[in-house]
């Protein structure tokens, strides 16, 4: 089974590849802390292996999609007076988002899902909103999973309320 990390390939591939599916999945994280036992990609590391998964999955049903490169920075104000975060402004993470999807679009991949990671409320808007003005431009289609609710999170809310030991 072959995955797709468009970070890895030609542009020569990208394009045959787009020629094979239109289907693209956008890790989605944060440089923020974790605590003083995490990584500041925690939440990036977790957005690229959902994908690798997802993309797993979906091969089986022969059904391939490009995995983009992650999103990195984002809204992370929460962690900002903790050394190494990184934050930018609400409309910023907006404008990368219609730019990514619109720049994949272009090549071919119009149907694009969001794997967000970064649980921050503003972060959360911001991809949503971005992603609404791509479906209203009808450029191409983007949906972005609610993760805030599935049982991971409830239980690294539950982690976070113990604090690290």
């Amino acid at each position: 089974m072959s995955l797709y990390f468009l970070a890895e390939m030609t542009w020569v591939e990208v394009a045959e590849l787009a020629r094979q599916t239109n289907v693209a999945l956008i890790p989605t994280g944060a440089t923020e802390a974790h605590g003083p036992h995490l990584p500041l990609s925690t939440d990036v590391i977790i957005a690229h292996a959902s994908c690798r998964r997802a993309a797993e999955l979906l091969a089986r049903e022969n059904i391939f999609c490009a995995i983009a490169p992650p999103f990195n920075y984002a809204v992370t104000n929460f962690g900002m007076p903790f050394a190494g975060t990184v934050t930018i402004p609400e409309a910023l993470q907006t404008q990368m988002v219609v730019a990514v999807c619109q720049s994949l679009a272009a090549h071919g991949f119009t149907r694009i899902v969001f794997s967000n990671h970064h649980l921050e409320p503003a972060n959360f808007s911001a991809i949503k909103d971005g992603a609404r003005i791509v479906n209203d431009s009808d450029v191409a289609r983007v949906a972005v999973p609610d993760v805030r609710a599935d049982r991971w999170s409830a239980t690294l809310t539950e982690e976070f309320r113990a604090g690290a030991r």
